[in-house]
């Protein structure tokens, strides 16, 4: 049988051989659970299910609601002219990183709504869906890190925290107003 999506980066996996059922979960490239069941004669004895997983099963993270609205209507005013989803998405990068930092506030709504912090942010602006449809995967990306995930595509760096725009891009720095800007060098997770 084929594997079968169950979400952005998991697999469920159902198949049969040699008399056996085997079934395997994975999520990004990691196996996450694996189970087999031997097929007996029900008039003998009950199927016998053997689990080989040492860790249960995760519940797939799904984004909060406010979250992906707020950091979509951020986009809005921030992004919404800029061609590539990378750099759109490190917009959304760089406000998580910033509910990380120690410095500012803990939450994405409060990073969002703190003043004089994201001028192009409005609690008015219109939700698109594909900025939505956005924020929601960097959301996902950002909690599979936060969970031990390695190469999940961040594309910004933890220690940038700002950025400004001249138009048609966005340019993140580390400190506000510095002079050296990031250089995308991190690989783009996005196809454009």
């Amino acid at each position: 049988m084929r594997p079968e999506p169950i979400g952005r980066f998991a697999t469920d996996c159902l198949f049969q051989a040699t008399g056996k059922t085997f079934r395997y979960l994975t999520v990004g490239s990691r196996l996450r659970s694996f189970s087999y069941q031997i097929k007996t004669n029900p008039a003998i004895s009950p199927s016998l299910l053997l689990t080989l997983a040492p860790e249960p099963e995760e519940q797939e993270y799904i984004p909060d609601a406010a979250e992906v609205e707020a950091l979509a209507k951020m986009l809005y005013g921030e992004a919404r002219g800029i061609a590539s989803d990378m750099e759109k998405a490190a917009c959304v990068w760089c406000v998580l990183n910033r509910v990380d930092d120690p410095r500012f506030p803990d939450t994405v709504l409060e990073v969002l709504e703190a003043p004089y912090q994201f001028a192009g942010y409005s609690a008015d602006y219109p939700v698109l869906p594909e900025l939505a449809t956005l924020a929601a995967d960097v959301l996902i990306r950002y909690h599979a890190e936060r969970d031990g995930g390695t190469n999940v595509g961040r594309v910004l760096p933890v220690e940038y925290l700002y950025f400004t725009g001249d138009g048609r891009n966005n340019h993140f720095t580390i400190g506000w107003k510095d002079a050296e800007t990031w250089d995308w060098c991190l690989q783009n997770p996005y196809n454009d």
